[in-house]
């Protein structure tokens, strides 16, 4: 036997287990370090549930994701450095180059497949959410859509806006042709994933002929109607419901333009109206339970407590807990906290259905921070939805960059209200975590690494092989990463789709119509103009009632003013306000001595109702909408989420 061991009855060495010489295990100590730090170097943080030899060195916790299964490779020492430094920008480059040049990987799902749909089902559904169901009703009345019935519901369109909608309209009217009443194996098989990136004026496949390009006259009107760079933004909170409707459609008709010039693979698929299954017991859980679910037990809970709130009341005590006691934590969100703890916790929050004070238990911030997660995890419809998870990873991969925001800004707008304002919350909270990276050593990148997991927590996929599981972690964490760094102006409604909507507006206006009924986006251009609308100061309006709210002054008088309005206050008019180049939001409200929780709105003509930015210049406004009128109005009149 060895030094180390002694001989038993039996004969056998057994380890001698009397405590080694301090030198000695100084030694072995010094070397378990610097084998954990090579490691620890090597480690690629994985996306998702099911190899546990691949993140050997993670903290088998609660708090803690299950990595995918898949084959350990050996890392070369240049690889290491890229993983350490985490450039994701050059990660996502690399991996999508060796992608192209691997064969494709079929995975093996572990659910069972989705029942499948009528041949038209989700085409048609498209263009209900898109607010263009009277094309879709034409085909569910038997009759086609013609060419004439697509340039009337799409003049005004961009070419990628309106090759969306041909898209969709060509297989509808090709069902109804060809009088198919089976599924198909797969609505992806509407497009050929390997037909090339859409042009401006691409020939139509189903003799609807080519897609028209935008007229000069609605090309001009629509640059007239679009925002300057130095207007204050407007944010999707700003307007209320029936703006935001219009809103969405375009936003949708947008995001799907662009999300099929980069993979003509992808289904765009709209959240659909049903309401998800309700889990059996879920009035009694906390854990595993949809959120829209929550907030309802929530309100009916607490009451005036919750009223107007649409975040689950555990979700905020948890960031209210951190944010007081864990902003200085090192490591948040990064290191593991007691497993014990958490289960306990976790009970205790199943038990007070989430009303609890965290503070007054035995709780620590990384108990908390694996708490919020593993909250996030188990929600049964991922916080941003099983129908647009997939397009959130393809916008880091658009080009060019300007255009990754973009469409961020277009999707997050497309989220459920209750997710919508779950996502707004976490997204502030974790900048504000970024924000005192100095001392918890969690900058934006590393929480995008760590928060990609769970915000992108998709299951039933296994056996996907190392390369594109990396690739996947980090077109995650390129979004994460984006909408954290962008945070502040990610609820911006880009210029060009608020124009579009005043343009739609105009045009119904134009037509006889009342604004009425925001999910139907058409007839951009269905009448021609008779007026000319590329003046840049508009002349005086027709008068909405017996005279009329704005009068432009064609030269400035003796005091500079532009022109004179009449502003409507408590139901009534105060006419003879004058309005110089100068005059701000806040300034006008001063001068009208408006106190109290009320803001100044600009209402009607080709807008419903938007709340103005206080340094918004009034004379712009006023240009940007010569039907309309401003009125002071509530706070409260915009919702909050």
């Amino acid at each position: 036997p060895s030094r180390n061991t002694r001989q038993t009855r039996g004969g056998r060495g057994q380890l001698d287990l009397r405590p080694l010489p301090t030198a000695m295990a100084d030694k072995h100590r010094q070397k378990l370090a610097e084998l954990a730090a090579e490691l620890e170097e090597a480690r690629i943080p994985s996306s998702s549930p099911k190899d546990k030899a691949f993140n050997w060195s993670r903290p088998n916790s609660v708090s803690s994701a299950q990595p995918l299964s898949h084959k350990d490779v050996t890392l070369t020492a240049e690889q290491r450095e890229k993983f350490q430094a985490l450039d994701l920008d050059v990660l996502l480059n690399e991996f999508q180059s060796v992608a192209a040049t691997k064969e494709q990987i079929n995975v093996v799902e572990d659910e069972e497949p989705a029942e499948k749909e009528p041949v038209g089902a989700a085409e048609s559904h498209w263009l209900q959410a898109a607010g263009l169901e009277v094309l879709s009703n034409k085909v569910e009345a038997g009759q086609p859509i013609t060419e004439a019935d697509l340039k009337a519901e799409t003049v005004g369109f961009t070419p990628l806006q309106t090759l969306a909608v041909k898209q969709r309209v060509d297989t509808l009217n090709d069902t109804l042709r060809q009088g198919k009443k089976t599924a198909k194996a797969d609505v992806r098989d509407v497009f050929n994933p390997s037909a090339p990136a859409p042009v401006a004026a691409p020939v139509a496949p189903s003799g609807l002929g080519t897609v028209p390009t935008l007229d000069p006259e609605a090309r001009d009107r629509l640059v007239n109607l679009t925002d300057n760079i130095d207007d204050p933004p407007t944010t999707f909170f700003d307007i209320i419901e029936e703006d935001r409707e219009q809103v969405q459609c375009l936003n949708l008709i947008q995001v799907t333009s662009l999300m099929e010039n980069v993979s003509r693979s992808i289904t765009v698929r709209p959240s659909k109206s049903k309401r998800p299954k309700k889990r059996k017991g879920e009035e009694n859980m906390t854990f595993g339970v949809r959120l829209e679910a929550l907030v309802e037990r929530d309100r009916a809970v607490h009451g005036d407590k919750m009223a107007g709130s649409h975040v689950p009341l555990l979700l905020t005590r948890i960031i209210d807990y951190l944010v007081a006691t864990g902003l200085h934590e090192e490591g948040i969100f990064r290191k593991a906290g007691s497993a014990a703890r958490i289960k306990t916790l976790r009970q205790i929050c199943e038990d007070k259905k989430g009303d609890v004070d965290l503070a007054a238990l035995d709780c620590r911030p990384h108990d908390a921070s694996a708490l919020l997660k593993q909250f996030l995890r188990e929600i049964p419809e991922p916080l941003l939805t099983g129908d647009l998870i997939e397009m959130f990873t393809l916008a880091p991969q658009l080009m060019p960059h300007e255009q990754r925001l973009y469409a961020l800004q277009l999707l997050v707008m497309l989220l459920p209200p209750v997710h919508r304002q779950c996502l707004r919350t976490l997204l502030d909270f974790m900048a504000l975590v970024a924000s005192q990276h100095s001392f918890n050593k969690m900058n934006i990148t590393n929480l995008a690494v760590v928060f990609a997991p769970t915000l992108f927590y998709v299951r039933g996929q296994k056996g996907q092989k190392m390369l594109k599981e990396v690739e996947m972690q980090v077109s995650t964490a390129a979004a994460v990463r984006i909408m954290l760094e962008h945070h502040h102006v990610l609820w911006n409604i880009p210029p060009d789709i608020i124009a579009q909507v005043r343009f739609v507006n105009e045009r119904r206006v134009a037509g006889g119509r009342r604004a009425h009924g925001a999910k139907e986006v058409k007839r951009l251009l269905s009448e021609k103009d008779k007026e000319d609308r590329k003046s840049p100061v508009p002349a005086a309006p027709p008068p909405p009632v017996d005279h009329p709210r704005i009068t432009w002054l064609q030269a400035k008088d003796a005091s500079g003013a532009r022109a004179v309005v009449a502003i409507v206050k408590d139901g009534k008019e105060i006419p003879g306000v004058q309005i110089f180049d100068a005059t701000t939001t806040i300034g006008l409200l001063e001068d009208l001595k408006v106190t109290g929780n009320y803001c100044l709105a600009e209402c009607g003509g080709n807008i419903a109702c938007r709340r103005l930015n206080p340094l918004a210049r009034v004379v712009r406004v006023l240009r940007l909408n010569p039907n309309g009128y401003l009125a002071v109005v509530p706070r409260s009149q915009f919702a909050a989420c």
